[in-house]
């Protein structure tokens, strides 16, 4: 059966071997990106182990892309670490030093003198932010010369696959993309729900494409490379997790085996490679260390897992949050299709709304939030009931209905309590309250059984 279905089995060490000698290595955006998250040292290796392969190395062109995109983004999102930790620093020396002044131990303890404490820890302080400011100094900013860039430039000259030929062929892309999708056929389809993100949509050199497709542009480019330059085998290097990359089997947790199965299958059936593999950074680095000889540090390798596991479970985090929202407006849409038969209803993109009913000659909007936590945010509570009056009048609709999904009666009554306690301050609002089974597992909704319905009216 090994013929047939080969993308189920495993290379031999004989294969491991063959693929570190003459792979050509394919990295990811994200990989790129982590270079910036890394510490200078671990970054530095990184970079030495490229350079030992530099004439078996390629991208597609849409990682670069990517890379040139959100280098910036990342850049930014180190360099605020600084000012978060001198936050937290000052904070935290100004809470305990409030926290001793109000115990009163000069007047009510004989023997307990925080004083020379108090003193030590500011000395502590002054010292530690002083190393933070010339460590930002010296660090890289959006606004100084980018060496990670300067080495990646040279690093990948001439080694970047070619631009879409026009909009018409990532169209066709996008188009193969959105059939994948439908029939969860990987890669890419974990990314579905980034139609609904800030920016769905992006334009570069005269060209247009959608964010969620991005992962198979990617993988299509591969395969284009694989067949123009038939190489017999490939090696690619991605730190996405997500289970459209990976095969994934849950036995006493979560555990990943391979590439999936559908990916390597179409890759050694679309072209001429013989081995295909993929790893993560940090299975990379480990690889690397032997097959190359090269030197890489255990704290190198356990800071890559570091990040890797981090930008990991902040992916989920999103990931879940999303799945939590789509799911909760899909299961209102569903109950509101009893209440006014599903012809009168549609799906919007007017934020912050998300369906309209049109009833009896009138519009009435829903603006659908769900609240997983019983102490959900009270701003954000009370923000979602301005927005949805402010969006009454913006968009002429005739009614504006804020629908609050909660998964048990004890979040309703607590949400109730945050309502009333403010009611009188509150713009005039039709709420809906129902209660959703949530999968903590999957971030999904399923049910809805409405609560209560009341409108807020202030005396």
């Amino acid at each position: 059966m090994q013929d047939e279905f080969k993308g189920f089995y495993s290379l031999e060490n004989e294969d491991f071997k063959h693929l570190w000698k003459n792979a050509f290595f394919v990295f990811d955006t994200n990989v790129l990106l982590n270079f910036y998250r890394y510490q200078e040292s671990t970054t530095k290796q990184l970079i030495k182990v490229i350079e030992q392969l530099k004439e078996r190395v390629w991208i597609p062109y849409h990682v670069a892309l990517e890379y040139q995109r959100n280098r910036l983004k990342v850049i930014a999102n180190q360099n605020a670490k600084f000012s978060e930790v001198r936050k937290v620093i000052e904070k935290g020396t100004s809470t305990l030093k409030g926290e001793l002044d109000n115990l009163n131990l000069k007047k009510r303890h004989s023997t307990i003198e925080p004083e020379s404490f108090i003193n030590d820890l500011n000395s502590a302080k002054e010292k530690f932010l002083e190393e933070l400011d010339r460590l930002e100094e010296n660090h890289f900013s959006v606004i100084n010369e980018d060496q990670i860039r300067i080495q990646l430039d040279s690093l990948l000259k001439g080694r970047i696959g070619p631009k879409p030929e026009d909009q018409n062929a990532i169209k066709h892309l996008e188009r193969e993309a959105e059939e994948r999708f439908k029939n969860k056929v990987p890669p890419g389809y974990m990314d579905d729900n980034k139609e609904n993100s800030e920016e769905p949509i992006f334009s570069y050199g005269n060209l247009t494409y959608q964010r969620k497709y991005s992962d198979y542009i990617v993988w299509s480019q591969i395969i284009n490379f694989a067949n123009s330059n038939s190489p017999s085998d490939l090696i690619f290097v991605t730190d996405d997790n997500k289970e459209d990359w990976w095969l994934k089997v849950k036995q006493n947790g979560e555990k990943t085996i391979s590439p999936r199965p559908e990916l390597i299958g179409e890759i050694l059936e679309k072209t001429r490679i013989q081995r295909f593999h993929m790893y993560n950074s940090e299975n990379f680095l480990k690889f690397a260390n032997e097959a190359l000889s090269v030197e890489i540090s255990k704290e190198a390798i356990q800071e890559v897992r570091d990040v890797t596991r981090v930008r990991d479970r902040e992916r989920a985090r999103i990931y879940t949050l999303r799945n939590m929202g789509r799911s909760a407006v899909k299961v209102v849409y569903e109950w509101l299709s009893g209440r006014y038969g599903e012809d009168c209803l549609s799906f919007t993109h007017h934020a912050p709304v998300d369906i309209i009913a049109k009833v009896n000659g009138k519009t009435i909007a829903f603006n659908v939030k769900a609240l997983r936590q019983p102490h959900h945010p009270t701003d954000r509570l009370y923000q979602s009931i301005y927005e949805s009056h402010y969006f009454t009048t913006k968009y002429n609709f005739d009614e504006l209905v804020l629908v609050l999904v909660a998964p048990n009666t004890e979040h309703i009554d607590q949400i109730k309590r945050i309502i009333n306690r403010k009611s009188t301050d509150l713009p005039p609002t039709s709420i809906i309250l129902g209660i959703s089974d949530f999968n903590e597992d999957t971030g999904i909704y399923s049910g809805f059984i409405q609560h209560d319905e009341f409108r807020i009216e202030p005396h």
